[in-house]
């Protein structure tokens, strides 16, 4: 079924790969869209890459030209745990072909640029229209009007649906975050919460207007992201090589990581250090812009000789600090604005599941929306929405946070048993099955998850029984 018969008036903000694949899938089902973007058409920004893994493949592949697309990309052929003192080989994941095959598509590595080209492109030619240089100063949304986009100059667009994939400090996070204050089930399950550190009286510029008491569950991270062109490690003998290398490869560090593999042309590097927040000597830097890679120097001393050069050649960075407040639903109380990618999760910058949990969002909502026939179905879509993309979310912000912590555990009996465990993963030919279970059972459990069965399922399971009962829901489950 698609929304041809109920042609409904979407605004995107935010040119994002959330934001791009939403607009084409949803105008895919014949609904009306609108993307408005801060940036001006055809301007540059940063360098970048994204990881692939495969259940953000076998999404790509439902849509046209991404074949060609992955042309461009670098195929992964399993992960390295490297220890980023020493340089000694700790462990390996292999992703055996039996295994990929089972699961229906491979991991790669691509460049931001070529990916966001692509998706733009669908959007271009499914007549998505565009809004370039359109910053957001206000978003309206009321119960008794139709929600508005406002822009700094004063053009405003109204529509029946905002869709806010403006990024972590966006305005639709703030909107929802706020909205979450009067919610029943605020900050319930403490448990996702990896961070002792007491919350400060302002996080972020996104929450100043949040009462520090009512702040309770924080997930903190500090990354900072580097390309180095492979020209340029082609030319050192001693990191030439890493881009011939099909592994992407995780330096394991004391209280820290290091990780990187190659995208395209490009050598992705990044750093991630979960043990706090960002410190006022250190600013967070947006999207577009980049600081010198010498504002590391204290961080990465602790690292071998080889990756500080690796560091160094890529000069500059962006830095990014997730601290934030997991929000426990993804719209607002007037169903009117629903956030995703970015603005929506707390997943760490430039981790496994940026990209992923960005697209996976899209095509839950996109698939959602080829489903309405009446405007009284959206509560019902959005509480869906909501349903399906918190348990996933959670799981896969959780498992993110594990995973960097695993890798930067201090010396210690801790590290020791983890480098034990990785020790048994270079000699899988002698593994039993519990090991082997032990070893792929979280990443089958991430890479194996189809967005779009999730909302077929939830739509036979709860969605049409919901509806055909005649149940009023407000969008929230």
């Amino acid at each position: 079924m698609n929304s041809r018969n109920l042609p409904l008036k979407f605004i995107v903000i935010g040119a994002s790969i959330a934001g791009l694949t939403s607009a084409y899938l949803l105008r895919q089902s014949g609904h009306d869209v609108e993307v408005v973007e801060k940036r001006h058409r055809g301007e540059k920004v940063n360098d970048g890459h994204i990881r692939v893994p495969p259940n953000m493949t076998r999404l790509l592949q439902t849509i046209p030209g991404t074949e060609e697309l992955l042309k461009k990309a670098s195929w992964v052929s399993g992960v390295s745990f490297v220890s980023g003192e020493t340089m000694k080989l700790l462990g390996e994941m292999v992703f055996i072909e039996e295994v990929m095959s089972d699961l229906g598509s491979e991991f790669y590595y691509i460049e931001h640029a070529d990916l966001i080209a692509h998706l733009y492109n669908l959007c271009r030619d499914a007549r998505v229209r565009f809004h370039h240089g359109f910053n957001v100063k206000e978003v309206l949304v009321d119960f008794n009007d139709p929600p508005t986009v406002v822009s700094d100059t004063g053009t405003r667009l109204t529509g029946d649906i905002v869709v806010g994939a403006d990024g972590k400090r966006g305005l639709t996070r703030q909107i929802v975050a706020v909205d979450e204050t009067d919610s029943e089930d605020e900050f319930e399950d403490d448990s996702r919460s990896n961070s002792t550190h007491e919350p400060r009286d302002v996080v972020m510029l996104a929450f100043h207007f949040l009462p520090s008491e009512s702040i309770q569950r924080v997930t903190t991270s500090f990354s900072a992201v580097m390309t180095i062109p492979v020209s340029e490690l082609e030319k050192d003998p001693e990191l030439a090589p890493l881009v011939k290398d099909d592994r992407f490869v995780i330096w394991a560090g004391n209280g820290s990581c290091l990780s990187g593999g190659r995208a395209g042309s490009l050598f992705g590097v990044v750093y991630h250090d979960a043990r706090g927040p960002i410190t006022p000597e250190e600013p967070d830097t947006e999207w577009d812009e980049s600081v010198s890679t010498s504002t590391l120097e204290s961080r990465i001393k602790q690292y071998h000789p080889r990756l500080q050069k690796l560091v160094r050649i890529a000069s500059a960075c962006r830095r990014t600090a997730t601290h934030l407040i997991p929000l426990t639903r993804f719209t607002d109380h007037t169903n009117s604005l629903v956030v995703i990618g970015d603005a929506a999760h707390v997943v760490i910058s430039s981790c496994t599941h940026n990209g992923s949990i960005a697209t996976e969002d899209a095509f839950t909502l996109g698939r959602l929306f080829s489903r309405v026939t009446s405007r009284d179905q959206v509560p019902l879509l959005l509480s869906g929405y909501n349903q399906i993309r918190r348990k996933r979310s959670e799981a896969l912000e959780d498992a993110e946070f594990r995973g960097t912590d695993i890798v930067a555990v201090p010396p210690g009996p801790h590290r020791d048993a983890r480098d034990a465990f990785f020790a048994q993963t270079l000699h899988m030919d002698a593994a039993d099955d519990e090991t082997l279970y032990s070893i792929w059972s979280s990443y089958l459990e991430a890479f194996s998850y189809d967005a779009i069965d999730a909302v077929d399922e939830w739509w036979l399971t709860w969605g049409k029984p919901i509806q055909d009962a005649g149940v009023v829901t407000n969008g929230i489950h």
